[in-house]
C-alpha cells in the first residue's frame, strides 16, 4: 500500500511503480535526449533542463504495431474520496 504523497520520477525508483515483466516493451528513465534521432525531448519538459527526468517508450525499429509497455503501482489508499495522479 502506498501512502498518498507527493512524488516525481527525478529518481529513478519511480516512486514505487515497476515495469510490468508480462509486457512485450520496457519505460526508459532519462534525463537527456532518446537514442533515435528526431525522436522524443532533449530533456525534462518541468525543469527544462538535464536535471529533471523523464519515462519514454522506444517506438523505432525493432518495435512493432501492438506491443504494449505497463507501469504497475502498488495500491494506493486515499486520504479522500477524490484524488489525481499526473
Amino acid at each position: 500500500v502506498l501512502s498518498v504523497e507527493y512524488c516525481n520520477i527525478d529518481k529513478s525508483d519511480l516512486c514505487g511503480w515497476r515495469q510490468d515483466r508480462t509486457d512485450q516493451l520496457d519505460w526508459t528513465w532519462s534525463h537527456s535526449s532518446t537514442p533515435t534521432m528526431n525522436t522524443g525531448p532533449n530533456n525534462d519538459h518541468t525543469m527544462d533542463n538535464s536535471k529533471g527526468s523523464y519515462l519514454y517508450l522506444e517506438s523505432s525499429s525493432p518495435v512493432s504495431p501492438g506491443q504494449k509497455a505497463r507501469l504497475i503501482s502498488t495500491i494506493f489508499r486515499p486520504y479522500s474520496s477524490d484524488m489525481c495522479l499526473r
